[in-house]
């Protein structure tokens, strides 16, 4: 009895110290049907940050949606040929494939309109600039064909795509509002030639060069076949895709980034969207199409300071644990790629951050690297929230989160130990297993709860004598559901009371 009291003590004060020196998150929706942790926008540039803030309080569509459509946007506008040493014999480019994932109506249209207008803005000058001087040309008064200058593009086919690489080695970018049309397009040529889009655009993930057989034309040699894509995924659509293709064996989805965008919330018709913030986004991305002219990117290669390297060889290695002990063939696959997306975010931010401060540096700094990192961290969540309906998985750890959430809630609980969730909530009792711990580390990221488990040596991990502090917002924000939990316990208690003896 003295132990326990002691415990409670301990527990007391620790709880005490910590509630007077934490920053809380708010905390997520985890009663929603895919709870995600929302992405950190002090990893942004600020002008990045200030516009997504901007966009998401005048829509009320989810505010890390606009700046990572805006960031990756940027990633894709830098010259593909650039390239970042991670270490001798791996390097990446600084573009990426990214889904933005919601069903319809949930924003993905209107964040990928306003992420996307910079670098159009631009790409429509691009196109009034070659129909000048291609109808130069064709009064005579050019002597060589000039360039047809175009980075975006509609049409996936590989035949017209690599017409525009010829004249666009910088690499052309692909915008979406659904990823099965695209898909849709590499697979509807079945016989004539699907299998192989699929392949060529396999090989302009990574950038480099590629021939195009036709049938009726001399083939056509592409130094350099590299496709940036943003696109939007419904992911039950997706999922009915993927199980009729085999689930993406090729690998093809699995190199696509996914994030996936909160429900809507409020609108204020009367925020402020200041032009100043727009215009000095719309600066940055012509200081990306200046250097790109100029070949700032590609002159010198960027390297990892040496630090970020180790941290690179770090994470790749927990990587591979991960992915040797994640029972999701697709999922892992996936998350196999990930090492890649942190090589290609750290680079890619690190161009859109020398952008904002007008001078191009080749090393990238551990600070930024972390920085991507902890981009990579929620998106990670995001990941394993999607594959989640795409493989269909059994979603144990979701199950075991919520069950804590209404315990919480129900108890009114201001700090617990692990005991009282083996106690109180639903299927904890007699698990053995290690989903329990992925539970606590998922509510953790969630923004529900705070590790204040003191360190004992000799001591492995958490386990049974874990103690956690509860975010205060979470009893303010989901008050209904406790009150709905505490309703349906005592109804469920004096039904059983009634029929059972």
């Amino acid at each position: 009895m003295h132990e326990i009291e002691r415990s409670l003590s301990t527990l007391d004060n620790l709880a005490e110290e910590m509630l007077t020196t934490l920053e809380w998150t708010m905390p997520v929706d985890v009663f929603a049907e895919q709870p995600v942790p929302p992405l950190p926008l002090d990893c942004l540039p600020a002008p990045f940050a200030k516009y997504a803030n901007e966009c998401s309080a005048a829509s009320g569509f989810d505010v890390g949606g606009y700046s990572l459509l805006t960031l990756i946007s940027a990633c894709n506008h830098i010259d593909h040929r650039a390239r970042m040493e991670i270490a001798p014999g791996f390097e990446v480019p600084a573009f990426a494939w990214l889904g933005l994932v919601a069903k319809s109506g949930a924003g993905k249209s209107p964040i990928m309109k306003a992420s996307r207008r910079f670098a159009e803005a631009i790409n429509a000058e691009m196109l009034k600039s070659s129909q000048s001087t291609q109808a130069e040309h064709a009064a005579g008064n050019r002597d060589t064909r000039p360039r047809w200058r175009q980075r975006h593009a509609d049409d996936t086919t590989t035949e017209a795509l690599a017409k525009l690489l010829i004249d666009n080695p910088e690499g052309v970018n692909l915008f979406h509002d659904e990823i099965t049309r695209f898909i849709g397009q590499l697979d509807a040529y079945g016989n004539a030639g699907g299998g192989k889009d699929r392949g060529v655009f396999l090989q302009a993930f990574d950038g480099g060069s590629v021939t195009v057989n036709r049938a009726k034309a001399a083939p056509m040699f592409i130094e350099q076949f590299s496709v940036g894509i943003i696109a939007g995924m419904q992911p039950d659509v997706l999922a009915d895709l993927f199980r009729k293709t085999g689930g993406g064996a090729d690998g093809l989805y699995q190199r696509f980034l996914v994030y996936q965008i909160s429900p809507p919330n409020i609108v204020n018709y009367e925020s402020t969207h200041g032009l100043l913030t727009a215009a000095t986004i719309q600066n940055i991305f012509s200081r990306i199409q200046e250097w790109n002219d100029a070949g700032i990117f590609t002159e010198q290669k960027a390297k990892l300071a040496p630090d970020a390297r180790k941290g690179h060889a770090d994470y790749l290695n927990q990587i591979r644990i991960i992915t040797a002990r994640t029972p999701a063939k697709r999922l892992a696959e996936h998350l196999d790629k990930f090492p890649g997306f942190l090589g290609r975010l750290a680079f890619g931010l690190h161009c859109v951050e020398c952008a904002v401060n007008g001078e191009y540096l080749a090393e990238v700094s551990i600070d930024t690297f972390e920085r991507a990192k902890r981009i990579l961290r929620v998106l990670y969540r995001h990941s394993e929230a999607v594959y989640l309906i795409l493989d269909r998985g059994a979603g144990d750890v979701l199950h075991l989160v919520r069950s804590a959430a209404e315990a919480i809630l129900s108890k009114g609980w201001e700090r617990f130990q692990r005991g009282d969730l083996t106690r109180y909530a639903t299927d904890w009792r007699g698990r053995s297993d290690q989903t329990p711990e992925a539970a606590l580390d998922l509510l953790i990221e969630l923004g529900w709860l705070a590790d204040i488990t003191e360190n004992q040596p000799g001591k492995r991990g958490r386990k049974s004598d874990g103690k956690f502090l509860v975010n205060p917002q979470a009893h303010l924000m989901f008050s209904e559901h406790a009150e709905r939990i505490t309703r349906e316990r005592a109804e469920r208690f004096e039904a059983i009371k009634a029929l059972a003896a």
